[in-house]
């Protein structure tokens, strides 16, 4: 397999991307590949798992965001799903929703994170 089959084995919209990328998989793979190394993804790690009483809400709304963009344009939209869901928790200083949504999330970024560091680079 490679790393844009395993992609969309786990529900990422590879035809549609490949699309707004004016079909250059090339490049595609190359933003991909940039995904491990995000800096808001230690971020909104952090932000959720903050040993304070409470939220630091406006910042986790703003980083969500960020990453939600970020894996939106990808065509990770289960990942975009989750993250709208934190944002619009963190709008609202839902604590649980919060922890709910990032926790899902987590999972299926690691699956992506593992994926693009362990496939095979198409040719």
């Amino acid at each position: 397999m490679t790393l844009l089959e395993d992609l969309e084995k786990i529900g990422t919209d590879v035809e549609g991307t490949l699309k707004r990328f004016s079909g250059a998989k090339e490049l595609y793979i190359k933003f991909l590949q940039r995904l491990p190394e995000n800096e808001n993804f230690p971020k909104l790690e952090a932000l959720v798992n903050t040993e304070n009483e409470e939220y630091d809400y406006k910042n986790l709304e703003i980083v969500a965001h960020s990453l939600k963009g970020n894996t939106g344009n990808l065509g990770l939209t289960f990942l975009w799903n989750y993250l709208a869901n934190i944002e619009k928790a963190g709008r609202e200083k839902n604590p649980d929703k919060i922890k709910e949504n990032f926790d899902k999330f987590y999972i299926e970024y690691k699956k992506v994170i593992d994926i693009i560091n362990n496939c095979k680079i198409e040719e």
